[in-house]
């Protein structure tokens, strides 16, 4: 594929409707949550649940402009998105979930720790 038939594709790539965004203002990655839910659906379609699972942070590499962007120093990936990841034994991620900021978490156990948060929601 040629770089200008990329980059045509890339421009009129979208998964929610703009004007939208009014509606979900407290959701800061909305423009995602469509295919982010789709993936998950495929995700848990195709996994065999285990008995031990562990929750983690994932921070998928991205060096580029936006607002949910992180920088987590000491990481062998310091720039990227970060993602909660409910995973089993065998590696397979059953559940996951964009981490939008400190603001995007709900009213709903405002005493505990981030993470402590993210192991009740999963």
């Amino acid at each position: 594929m040629s770089r200008n038939r990329f980059q045509y594709f890339k421009s009129i790539i979208h998964f929610c409707i703009n004007d939208e965004a009014d509606t979900c203002k407290t959701d800061r990655g909305f423009k995602i949550r469509p295919l982010i839910n789709m993936i998950k659906k495929s995700f848990m379609k195709f996994s065999v649940f285990e008995e031990s699972v562990a929750v983690d942070e994932v921070v998928v590499r991205y060096y580029g402009h936006n607002s949910l962007k992180q920088f987590i120093r000491g990481k062998p990936v310091r720039f990227g998105y970060k993602f909660w990841a409910l995973c089993g034994v065998s590696g397979y991620c059953y559940n996951f979930e964009l981490y939008c900021g400190k603001g995007a978490q709900d009213g709903e156990h405002e005493d505990l720790l981030p993470g402590s948060k993210v192991v009740l929601q999963m």
